[in-house]
């Protein structure tokens, strides 16, 4: 009992100091430079918090009034059970620090009122509000709280400090992962639950820097809306006694060029500050943003020293723009120590604005202080200051060694402030790296539009400038092929890609999606797209209203003789309001629906197919219907339009439909009289023996070039037919198999040999379709007789192989000297199996990008790859090994980079 009475007591002494520590995060500073405290209870603006689902598909998304909060974040939900690893993810400045303070100031109060009776921060006993970079050096939570949050001669020792962490409800709030990842083995160890398993871990980070499986929740800060915005800017001038007139410029801009950039609370508050000036000057960009924040700084600080201002920027400035240069992504907090070498003191750098000094209770009894940037961005503004300033080699060497997308917001600097000559040789080196989309969509949880849009950020930089030819050319070349416009997407995005649109020149070059949002209008952009010459294709997603949808149709003139616009697709429809006609026009070269859960929609999108013209020359190519529901009327229009279109349609996929009256198959005989068909994806979940003379007829045509069956049955006739047809197919140069049944027969592996035939084949891909070791080894002796084939995906084709089957696979690949782009995925490919693995890497000399996601190589393994990366003699260009036990190592992905142009490891 006297145990237990002291451990209540420590327990409570713990909570007072805790609580002491914690007053001073309720008052904000809006800014470094501004003295003033804020309170943060009258400034803080509810924020957006969402599920990445309803990010990856915008059919879910919720109301606001359904959004997470401060009063649910803890609560079960729908997508989480409890809830012991919770991530908050959200870009610079998006106010995630702010949200874990407000936690903090919550759990200082010590009630919510009548609120309380769902989980919320008042139910945990403890709160222990760090930094990620508090981890690092640290061995254990107990010497971190003891060292970050407890005065050094608190009476609560690290033994009592490790007792109440096992013993008692706890919640850590990790703030800026991002901040403090590299070498962080502590805090990694916390997130996966190697330590403190039983405690509540709320994380925060920028995207792309954590893995999504080890958070039983993950949400996202989403930026302001325009009611939060208006409320945000109201308590500013409140709290700050502004007068509205200064404001006026700024809300009018609100609703114009900086309506993405005020979806940033910190821009905001930038913005803010800048209309307390008696001549604001509010810029459209972010770089121009920051260089007015940074013209600000220096102006004030003129002011208060009385130095000019060349002579601040020469011996404050730059001399802090090199420090935060060579400090970036380091491990601790700036010291006195770190100014040694520099003209100017820590005190000289905080007057001016972009340092401030770390209160904190062990630093000060310690005798040592501690600074920090004020922000996360001010640093970053201050390196890119410092690259612009160093040799065009010293500069592209640094970025050469950097993931681009970890250093986006220096990048976008750079695009703002170097000059043509300059941005060419930058511009050249890093665009190829940045990913537009996630490679493997289907892996990536919260689709993130800073991350995949860099590109498109950064061209928003040049918006105005007068751009040398030398780099319009630079990035006409190193534009994107698919670009997609997602709801998250800003004015800048769209800017963006009509910068892109009047650069490209070559014809059918670029494939635009767009996911529709009553909130945006697409039309401006959409009448630029007809007259595009480089628009290959057109994808438009989630249409909800009739009217708009074919307002959008209008505007891109699709299918009109005078528009460029003659590829469509249009993907997850959800029009509620009767199924209206498609403003199509009669010159399609190919019409694509998918997800279409609407009988009538998936009616009417197949009339407008078949009144397409049907002259030999302008006739329809391709047909595409992939995931969609089909009726009996949908099944007899197909037929005609098959019959109308039989000597022009080259591009087929009716695969995965739900069909109830029907089958595919019933189809066949049609596709048989499509005399000039190439392509063919289909869905067979169905084949019967009276099916097979069809098919065969299709196969033996020997027209087609690409043969992609997709949820088929390999159990009866199909695999038989395959085989049969497979020697006279000399030219099929692709062929995939994905998502199949396959009952591992003799007849299936008989037809993989029958493969051998193809001689022509170029790609091969059999996807979730699991294969047995026999299998296998029938693939594994195809390969060995397909000289010229090129691109190679394995992916999830069984995790049990015996390790001799895929040494044999791996020395069969090796031999395929012209394979380019290599796919080995999911496969449980582990560390006794590098040697095999580094050998066949140095034998393809022509290989430019390997992706070996969700394997089980260990960081050793993978620094054997590095290795043997060395000995080829190119570069890769995309080496993907996320989802490896090693990939979390900074110090091998470090040397995979010297071998890779970019490499995808998160």
């Amino acid at each position: 009992m006297e145990e237990n009475n002291m451990d209540v007591g420590a327990v409570q002494v713990l909570k007072t100091e805790l609580k002491e520590k914690y007053e001073s995060l309720s008052r904000i500073p809006p800014m470094p430079w501004l003295p003033r405290q804020l309170p943060l209870t009258n400034m803080y603006t509810k924020l957006q918090l969402v599920s990445p689902v309803s990010l990856q598909d915008p059919r879910k998304m919720i109301n606001r009034d359904e959004q997470m909060s401060l009063d649910n974040l803890f609560a079960l939900h729908e997508h989480s059970g409890d809830r012991k690893r919770i991530l908050v993810e959200g870009e610079a400045g998006i106010g995630k620090t702010t949200f874990l303070q407000m936690l903090v100031s919550e759990w200082n109060e010590g009630s919510c009122g009548e609120k309380c009776g769902s989980p919320c921060v008042h139910s945990f006993d403890l709160l222990f509000k760090l930094h990620a970079k508090d981890f690092i050096g640290c061995t254990s939570i107990a010497d971190v709280i003891k060292s970050c949050l407890l005065a050094r001669d608190s009476e609560i020792s690290t033994e009592t400090l490790e007792a109440i962490l096992q013993k008692h409800n706890v919640i850590i709030l990790v703030d800026a992962y991002d901040e403090g990842h590299v070498e962080n083995h502590l805090l990694n160890d916390v997130i996966e639950g190697r330590v403190l398993k039983d405690a509540t871990v709320l994380l925060s980070s920028r995207p792309a820097f954590l893995k999504f499986r080890f958070f039983d929740s993950i949400v996202v800060v989403q930026g302001f809306d325009e009611e939060h915005q208006i409320e945000y800017v109201d308590r500013f001038a409140l709290q700050l006694n502004l007068s509205m007139d200064s404001l006026a410029a700024l809300r009018q801009k609100m609703s114009n060029e900086l309506q993405d950039l005020c979806r940033n609370p910190f821009i905001l508050t930038i913005l803010c500050m800048l209309c307390s000036e008696d001549s604001p000057q509010l810029p459209s960009t972010r770089a121009g943003i920051y260089k007015a924040v940074h013209e600000f700084f220096i102006e004030k600080a003129s002011q208060k020293t009385g130095h000019d201002k060349d002579y601040i920027e020469r011996t404050i400035i730059f001399p802090l723009a090199k420090l935060s240069f060579g400090n970036y992504n380091k491990k601790k907090h700036l010291t006195e120590e770190d100014f040694k070498d520099l003209c100017c003191s820590p005190e000289d750098a905080c007057q001016v604005g972009f340092l401030s000094e770390v209160v904190t209770v062990g630093s000060l009894l310690n005798g040592i202080r501690c600074y920090r940037f004020g922000h996360r961005t001010l640093q970053e503004y201050l390196v890119a200051i410092h690259l612009g300033k160093i040799t065009a080699d010293e500069r592209l060497a640094w970025l050469q060694s950097k993931n681009v997308y970890q250093i986006d917001a220096i990048v976008i600097f750079l695009f703002g402030q170097l000059n043509n000559e300059d941005l060419v040789s930058t511009a050249s080196a890093i665009m190829g790296e940045m990913r537009f989309q996630p490679l493997n969509f289907s892996k990536i949880f919260y689709y993130s539009c800073l991350q995949s849009h860099l590109v498109l950020h950064c061209l928003n930089e040049l918006v105005g400038r007068n751009i040398s030819d030398g780099l319009k050319s630079v990035l006409a070349d190193n534009c994107p092929p698919h670009i997609h416009l997602s709801r998250d997407c800003s004015i800048s995005c769209i800017q963006g890609v009509s910068m892109i649109l009047s650069l490209i020149k070559e014809k059918n070059t670029v494939n635009l999606t767009f996911d529709l949002d009553i909130t945006k209008n697409f039309v401006p952009l959409m009448e630029q797209l007809k007259t595009s010459k480089c628009i290959s294709n057109v994808q438009l997603n989630y249409p909800k209203d009739g009217m708009k949808f074919n307002e959008y149709l209008d505007a891109l003139q699709a299918g009109q003789a005078l528009s460029w616009v003659r590829t469509i697709c249009i993907g997850h429809p959800d029009i509620s309001k009767g199924e209206p006609k498609l403003n199509i026009g009669r010159h399609m070269f190919s019409m694509k629906l998918q997800g279409c859960e609407s009988m009538g929609f998936s009616l009417r999108f197949l009339e407008a197919v078949m009144d397409q013209e049907c002259s030999y020359a302008r006739g329809l190519k391709g047909l595409h219907l992939a995931d969609c529901h089909l009726n009996q009327e949908c099944f007899d229009m197909l037929q005609q339009i098959m019959k109308s279109f039989s000597r022009h349609i080259k591009y087929l996929n009716i695969s995965n439909v739900n069909a109830s009256t029907f089958r595919v198959a019933d189809l066949l005989s049609n596709i048989a009289g499509l005399s000039n068909l190439c392509s063919l994806n289909i869905s067979l979940s169905s084949f019967e023996r009276q099916d097979r003379n069809n098919f065969e007829r299709i196969l033996q045509k020997n027209s087609l070039t690409k043969l992609r069956l997709t949820k088929c049955n390999f159990s009866g006739e199909l695999p038989e037919a395959l085989r049969n047809c497979f020697p006279k197919m000399s030219n099929l140069r692709n062929i995939s198999l994905f998502s199949n049944e396959v009952q591992d027969s003799p007849a299936f592996r008989q037809m993989i040999s029958e493969a051998r035939h193809l001689h022509c084949l170029q790609s091969i891909n059999i996807v979730r379709t699991s294969l047995s070791d026999e299998t296998l080894e029938a693939l594994t002796s195809v390969l060995s007789e397909l000289k010229d084939i090129m691109w190679v995906t394995l992916d999830r084709i069984g995790s049990d192989h015996h390790p001799s089957k895929l040494q044999n696979l791996f020395r069969a690949i090796a031999g395929c000297h012209r394979i380019t782009n290599l796919k080995l995925t999911g496969m449980h490919i582990g560390d006794a199996l590098m040697p095999s693995l580094c050998e066949m890497v140095e034998s393809l000399k022509d290989l430019k990008n390997l992706t070996l996601w969700k394997n089980a190589m260990s960081a050793n393994a993978l620094e054997d790859l590095s290795k043997a990366l060395e000995h080829r003699p190119n570069k890769l260009n995309i080496l993907d090994i996320a989802d490896n036990k090693g990939s979390r190592s900074e110090r091998v992905v470090e040397l995979l980079q010297r071998n890779c142009r970019s490499v995808i490891h998160d």
